[in-house]
């Protein structure tokens, strides 16, 4: 729709994504690794998708 995606729509976006999941906790990793990691994935992702719209 013809607007601009900034760092900070897409951190709050990974910080959006990380407060709505729900992931499991063993002995690998915490709920709170995982939250984090989820928050670290999805602003990758979004970052990589404006690149590719931007070129």
């Amino acid at each position: 729709d013809g607007r601009t995606v900034d760092a900070r729509t897409i951190a709050a976006a990974a910080r959006a994504a990380a407060a709505v999941v729900d992931p499991p906790q063993d002995l690998h990793a915490d709920a709170q690794y995982r939250r984090a990691l989820v928050a670290t994935l999805v602003e990758r992702a979004l970052r990589a998708a404006a690149q590719r719209r931007s070129a």
